[in-house]
């Protein structure tokens, strides 16, 4: 299961698009991660999709075993987001698409300015970005969700 993994280099490419110079150690890294829990990846539908992920958790993520050690201070998120599923099934394009239609209304505007917000923080968290704009981290929460549902709607009107 992980040979045909390791014997494909897609992931291995992957890492080397997200991270940079430290891809290998990102690839490394994520072979171990996925070694250690190995149900994951037994429940998973797509193999490298999984791999993908984690390998993208594991960039993004200061906790991680990876983040501890090599995380860059700037992180290009919508960089990465667009490499890890340029090659799978999953298709994130719409989200960016639907971020850029003009907004209908207020709400509509505010809920995209939240989500830009959200996914512009080093650590993105409702209660740091709670903190830092004074708004309740419930309403950050809800206003994420709200956006995410209307741009997966948008996803399903445009097929």
């Amino acid at each position: 299961m992980i040979d045909e993994i390791i014997r494909t280099k897609e992931l291995n490419a992957y890492c080397y698009k997200i991270a940079g110079r430290m891809g290998d150690d990102l690839f490394q890294q994520t072979i171990l991660e996925i070694l250690e829990n190995k149900t994951g990846i037994k429940k998973a539908d797509s193999k490298m999709a999984y791999a993908k992920r984690t390998a993208f958790f594991l960039f993004i993520n200061p906790n991680t075993s990876f983040g501890k050690l090599y995380r860059p201070k700037e992180i290009d998120i919508q960089r990465c987001l667009k490499s890890m599923y340029e090659n799978t099934d999953d298709d994130f394009t719409h989200v960016f698409e639907y971020l850029n239609q003009p907004p209908k209304d207020k709400r509509e505007w505010f809920e995209k300015t939240m989500f830009k917000l959200y996914m512009e923080m080093e650590n993105a968290s409702c209660r740091k970005l709670s903190s830092l704009i004074d708004i309740n981290h419930t309403t950050i929460s809800q206003t994420i969700q709200r956006f995410k549902t209307k741009a997966n709607k948008y996803k399903t009107s445009q097929t």
